[in-house]
């Protein structure tokens, strides 16, 4: 006697997720040509049958109108709340380019926080287990926030950012180690000599130190290298309570240009009385397309969620051995702008 085959044992046989191989077997467009073949190869190999009752079923909804079966991404975001979440500007630039690729595959993007107001943390790994979702996106975590323990391995997941996150998957990110030399050489072009460097702490931790390896790449092409020591904000940190430090660091090391990751850093820096003459070179590493006085780099963030869309979509339709042992790291180039924070010195 011998067991009838299921779906899920064609997806084990095949090498995906279970609902590849239901996506597959209904022939739909999401899933790519021969990928599709393999599945029905390997389903009539193992003598997988249909259910014939459930695909009658299946087909009287399907040609209801509006009520074709659409698969879904799960985007899990990681944030105090949902306000929180969404009222921050650099998450729904990467959920706008992943809810623009999510559509142009044929799948539909879905949104989730994992925090008091969404699914609490130790809730997620079950959460997991039973979604139906083709494929997750863990979506710039908040890197002061707790990691929960989740085998990431159970479903093809892309993350961005989130380098603290302990999953080893494909990885997509702005480039800011290069958003961090080219600002470097745009000051020196314009006869910056003493260029610091300040970011948050936390920001740093989740993006496996890009800003300061470019920094230090910067220092090393310098013919007389300065070896400034760059400045970290301490974790949950405000402004206010930064500007003392941010003092006290440019007052020691005579810096007459700084580089930094927070939007506010114009306004801080306005704030303190530099000493100097003229007022100090201010770029932004993470700067806003809207027209503003500050000099900076925009990092394209809505590209970083719609490369992440794209790559995962690859990776559920991927045969196992072409996935890579060692997960794909994917950086977006952000783009120049100029400002007034920043002139030619005499």
């Amino acid at each position: 006697m011998f067991t009838q085959a299921t779906i899920k044992d064609v997806a084990r046989a095949a090498g995906v997720h279970f609902t590849t191989v239901s996506m597959a077997l209904r022939a739909h467009p999401a899933i790519a040509i021969k990928t599709r073949l393999r599945i029905e190869s390997v389903a009539k190999l193992i003598g997988y049958q249909r259910n014939e009752v459930f695909s009658a079923l299946s087909r009287q909804r399907k040609d209801r109108p509006h009520r074709n079966p659409i698969p879904t991404l799960l985007y899990l975001g990681r944030a105090k709340d949902d306000r929180h979440f969404f009222a921050i500007d650099h998450h729904r630039q990467l959920l706008e380019g992943a809810t623009r690729e999510a559509k142009k595959l044929g799948y539909r993007l879905k949104t989730q926080v994992v925090g008091p107001s969404g699914i609490s943390p130790h809730e997620l790994p079950a959460y997991l287990k039973r979604t139906t979702a083709a494929g997750v996106i863990i979506g710039a975590w908040d890197p002061i926030l707790e990691v929960p323990a989740v085998d990431w391995n159970r479903i093809p997941t892309v993350k961005i950012d989130s380098r603290h996150v302990p999953a080893q998957v494909p990885f997509v990110s702005f480039d800011q180690m290069k958003a961090v030399t080219l600002s470097f050489r745009k000051l020196r072009d314009l006869g910056y000599r003493r260029i610091g460097l300040a970011l948050g702490e936390k920001d740093e931790d989740a993006t496996d130190g890009l800003h300061l390896s470019g920094w230090l790449l910067a220092q090393a092409e310098e013919p007389t290298p300065t070896n400034l020591p760059p400045l970290f904000f301490p974790p949950g940190a405000t402004a206010t309570m930064i500007l003392p430090l941010l003092d006290a660091w440019i007052r020691q090391h005579q810096f007459d240009a700084i580089m930094c990751n927070w939007r506010s850093i114009l306004t801080m820096l306005q704030t303190i009385k530099a000493p100097h003459a003229q007022p100090l070179g201010c770029v932004c590493l993470c700067r806003s397309r809207k027209k503003q006085p500050m000099a900076g780099i925009v990092p394209n963030l809505d590209l970083v969620g719609q490369r992440a869309v794209s790559l995962l979509g690859s990776l559920i339709n991927a045969r196992p051995e072409k996935i890579s042992v060692s997960p794909l790291t994917s950086y977006v180039e952000g783009t120049w702008y100029d400002g007034h924070s920043i002139k030619p010195q005499s």
